[in-house]
């Protein structure tokens, strides 16, 4: 199973229901055990709204008492793209049709973007059996659990590179032949990273550059330090 393409997504939101408002997206893409590709888009809370999706009051109160840095994703003070824009970026990045694809709760993530694509008039993005679980996985598997987190918690980029790395965990200790990696996946992840490290700041770089490049550069320490 952990060589299979994987999907792990995270939503920021403004409610807590299947239709609750987005307000951004992270998606995090695993191939043959690695993390390969992320995909970001803070979401115009009031395109949201435009289409049917609610606020709910107890969440905007909990967000008030969130670390600025994690405010400042959702309050409308950073650029954003409307919500069928996101949407769309995403049905371009989720690509592989035997992709599964993985919400942190069986309620939520996974629901919410369904109730999104339905209200935009986007078919649905994957094969409803092909959904799947993170929060259940890791009460299997607790030790997962001690992966640390990196960045800035309720960023869902961040969260949703975090619970990817526990997707990893959780699916090599459920199959202790996947631990180890093998040598020339880790090649191949130096080469992922020395491509991105040439194309940053160069005519070719969409602007996140950088960024990519520091992404692949923790997904090769990552698996360094797994072989070691």
């Amino acid at each position: 199973m952990i060589n299979a393409t994987h999907y792990v997504l995270d939503l920021e939101t403004m409610g807590k229901g299947p239709r609750a408002a987005i307000a951004a997206i992270g998606c995090v893409r695993i191939e043959q055990g690695v993390i390969t590709e992320s995909l970001y888009r803070r979401v115009c809370l009031e395109s949201s709204l435009q289409v049917g999706l609610v606020m709910d009051a107890s969440t905007v109160k909990w967000w008030l008492k969130q670390d600025a840095a994690a405010r400042a994703e959702v309050d409308g003070s950073q650029p954003s793209v409307l919500l069928p824009v996101a949407l769309a970026a995403l049905e371009e990045f989720i690509t592989e049709d035997k992709a599964l694809v993985w919400g942190n709760g069986s309620s939520f993530d996974n629901v919410i973007v369904r109730s999104a694509l339905d209200a935009c008039g986007i078919g649905n993005l994957w094969h409803f059996w092909n959904d799947r679980d993170l929060r259940t996985l890791l009460a299997l598997y607790p030790e997962a659990k001690q992966v640390p987190f990196e960045g800035t918690k309720h960023h869902a980029l961040d969260d949703a590179l975090h619970e990817a790395k526990q997707l990893l965990a959780a699916l090599r200790l459920s199959c202790p032949a996947s631990r180890a990696l093998p040598v020339e996946q880790i090649m191949s992840q130096a080469q992922v990273y020395a491509s991105a490290c040439a194309i940053a700041g160069t005519a070719f770089d969409k602007g996140d550059g950088m960024d990519t490049a520091a992404l692949e550069k923790r997904a090769l320490r990552r698996m360094l330090e797994e072989l070691a």
